[in-house]
């Protein structure tokens, strides 16, 4: 169980110790950062491995796979957990402690020494360290799960607009291709004005036009000494 979880520490007289609630302002920024975070994870994720299937337009299946494997993507953010509650390991646990080292009342920092706080009236000792506990999980839990949906959405509406911006800029022009958009410019979409759009398979390497392999199947020639070709220049000439 976390500390996060036990009750409340307890002043001398056996009453609740005045309450140390983290500033508002820090779980804020802290929610917002840590799920744009996990979100633009999701978001390079989606979009890459969309990409690596290798099909234009947001079918069914396209999107069921490319889900799928972003998911599955999660699994490389758990070492991820403890920074679900890095306000908790502020303001409960490293700034309490060290308060108390300095001989100050762990809860609003004031000179007490050994007795009560005549400041706020907490009288108990300082938080032990932070350990993980499901309370952590559960909330990392929620973050993975919505970052996961913002960024599969978002990566979706990225691809699906790259690609109907691709087939509007095409229209009336010869055969081409060009890069995906960001972060997904390692494979191609292909124009065909018979066709239309098609994803080139990412995993094929560029055809070069007029690049012919060399033939090797007849034995090099072996090389003239010097001393030959110039006597053979001197016959040459002779009378």
């Amino acid at each position: 169980m976390s500390p996060d979880d036990l009750p409340p520490p307890r002043d001398a007289s056996g009453g609740p110790a005045p309450d140390d609630s983290i500033p508002a302002s820090a779980r804020w920024i802290h929610r917002v950062l840590l799920l744009g975070l996990v979100a633009v994870y999701f978001f390079l994720s989606y979009c890459i491995l969309r990409a690596l299937l290798g099909s234009v337009g947001g079918s069914f299946g396209t999107i069921a796979k490319a889900l799928l494997a972003t998911a599955a993507m999660g699994a490389f953010i758990v070492w991820a957990v403890p920074l679900a509650e890095v306000p908790q390991i502020v303001f409960r646990h490293l700034l309490p402690q060290r308060r108390a080292r300095r001989g100050r009342c762990p809860h609003c920092g004031y000179d007490r020494r050994d007795r009560a706080c005549p400041e706020c009236g907490f009288a108990g000792a300082a938080p032990g360290p932070w350990q993980l506990g499901w309370s952590t999980v559960r909330r990392f839990g929620v973050v993975l799960l919505v970052g996961f949906l913002l960024g599969a959405v978002t990566g979706e509406v990225w691809t699906s607009l790259d690609e109907r911006r691709f087939a509007a800029e095409s229209v009336g022009r010869p055969a081409h291709v060009r890069p995906r958009a960001w972060p997904a410019d390692f494979a191609n979409l292909a124009w065909d004005p018979r066709t239309g759009v098609s994803a080139v398979d990412p995993f094929q390497s560029p055809r070069i036009e007029g690049w012919r392999p060399k033939d090797r199947s007849s034995p090099p020639s072996a090389p003239v000494a010097e001393g030959s070709a110039a006597a053979s220049s001197r016959g040459d000439s002779g009378p």
